[in-house]
Order: structure tokens, then sequence, then C-alpha cells
């Protein structure tokens, strides 16, 4: 019998600064993240892989804020690099902005800010099980 094999580390681009998850042929960090947990194809998201997954950010997408809906849940090992774009998270106080819960993370030159919870962590939240957080983004 042969045996199944997964795909290595995938490279997934954000094209487009929406918080959204729906079908209209463009990747948001929201639906990239899915596809990074999944090692599905989400909209317009190339599937993750078996390895540590990197998230870029599209050129045209330089000096933007995405502003968040809710939360955004991580629960497998991904590098989000938004180096050279000027990128803002944002959460209008209303939210919290990532929740780690398993694997290595590294979010690089983004800046988190005006994220909200109801006890800590409104900004990153690691919730149990192994995880770590690597080149710490800067925290507004």
């Amino acid at each position: 019998m042969g045996q199944t094999r997964q795909a290595p580390a995938a490279s997934i681009v954000v094209t487009t600064a929406n918080d959204e998850l729906n079908s209209d042929s463009d990747c948001s960090l929201r639906e990239a993240i899915q596809a990074a947990t999944t090692n599905a194809a989400v909209d317009d998201c190339a599937a993750g892989g078996s390895g540590v997954d990197t998230i870029n950010f599209d050129a045209g997408l330089n000096g933007e804020t995405i502003v968040l809906d809710s939360v955004l849940t991580i629960a497998s090992s991904l590098t989000r690099d938004g180096s050279g774009r000027g990128l803002t998270v944002r959460g209008d106080e209303a939210t919290r902005l990532f929740q780690i819960n398993s694997g290595q993370v590294s979010l690089i030159a983004l800046t988190l800010t005006q994220g909200a919870a109801t006890s800590a962590g409104g900004g990153l939240y690691t919730n149990g099980g192994p995880q770590t957080l690597r080149e710490k983004p800067s925290i507004r």
C-alpha cells in the first residue's frame, strides 16, 4: 500500500485587508490562518502544508490596517511575516486579536493595537498546550 504524503510547509499570501471568511476570490488573514490550520485551500488562499507555514502579505497591502471582527485563533505552527509592509492588526477595543492554542508562532513586523479581553491578553493570548511565540510584534 502506498503512503499518503503531506505537502511540505506552504507560503500563503494575504491579498485583502478585509476581515472575512467567505468565497470572493481573495485571501484574508482569517482565511490564511484557516488554510494553514486545516492544510486545505480556503477561498483564494493556498492550502497549508505539514511544516511551519508562512503567511505573507501582498505588496498592495503596504501601510494597511486589518480591523478584526473577532479573535483570530491559531492552532498550528506558522509564521506571519509583515516585513516591509507597515501592517497593523486592530481590534477597535472590541475583540482580542490573536489566541494561540498550540504550535510555534512567529509574528514578524506587525503592529497590534486596540485589542480587548475580559481577563488578560488583549493583543495576544496563549491558551494552554505547547506553544511558542517568537519575534514579538509591536503591541500598542
